[in-house]
């Protein structure tokens, strides 16, 4: 349950902060200029009819999103493996799991003849205070290709900045590519990590934002649902029995 809560607060943060940034790079469009900032958002398992939804959020969001922006409704994948590592692989490079390597969330690696974790690298170390049942070292290293991000910045020379934010280590890494910068939730501590592949310690800025440990200001407090009862109609209890 601490880490549970500790999820739901950093995620309630990292939703706040894209909201923000979605409506800065829109205004960058509504004036005709080239954006300055552009976010790419993924939510695992978001299945399209969630969208119904829409309605309820007052103003930002999801309701920004359909309001100002395109509903493509016959965007289909291409791929029968709907594994995390391999989804996330395909989304900013356009290559599927033959192409990137990422064939799964774990493989047998027959080399070492050990399993092998999609971002597992035993050259690099986890930035971390303490010992964790994290990998110990984690990068983009067994992807193949390049990513939106990585042609972003060989077509600018290196002067675009590409940074990947997530809850998980697969999402950020393998979204990030293999020049941008990578950095994920450990639900161990609480704090935002990342690996040595991109830098040898964490910027003052992550330090101080996990030094606020804003995850744990919400122990002990009563945690209720956001809307009305009326506005969950449309949902299914949440006890629903297994078919």
């Amino acid at each position: 349950m601490r880490n549970l809560k500790r999820f739901i607060a950093n995620l309630f943060i990292l939703t706040i902060l894209f909201s923000s940034c979605i409506q800065l790079a829109s205004g960058a469009l509504d004036e005709g200029r080239k954006p300055k900032l552009v976010v790419f958002i993924v939510i695992d398992q978001f299945r399209y009819d969630y969208l119904r939804f829409a309605d309820l959020f007052s103003s930002g969001g999801f309701k920004f999103m359909i309001d100002n922006g395109a509903n493509l409704a016959e965007h289909h994948y291409g791929h029968a493996a709907t594994i995390t590592a391999a989804g996330h692989a395909v989304l900013l490079s356009g290559a599927y799991a033959f192409e990137s390597g990422i064939t799964g969330n774990e493989w047998y690696d027959r080399t070492t003849k050990q399993k092998m974790y999609s971002v597992e690298d035993s050259g690099h170390r986890l930035l971390r205070k303490e010992e964790t049942k994290l990998h110990d070292g984690t990068s983009p290293k067994n992807f193949v290709g390049t990513t939106v991000g990585d042609e972003l910045k060989l077509h600018n020379k290196f002067q675009s900045k590409v940074i990947s934010i997530s809850i998980k280590d697969v999402p950020a890494i393998l979204l990030g590519g293999k020049t941008g910068t990578a950095y994920w939730y450990n639900s161990y501590t609480g704090d935002f990590i990342s690996s040595d592949y991109y830098m040898k310690a964490l910027p003052a800025w992550v330090k101080a934002f996990n030094a606020q440990k804003i995850p744990d200001q919400y122990f002990g407090k009563q945690w209720t649902k956001l809307l009305d009862e009326k506005a969950y109609a449309r949902s299914r209890e949440d006890n629903f029995p297994c078919q």
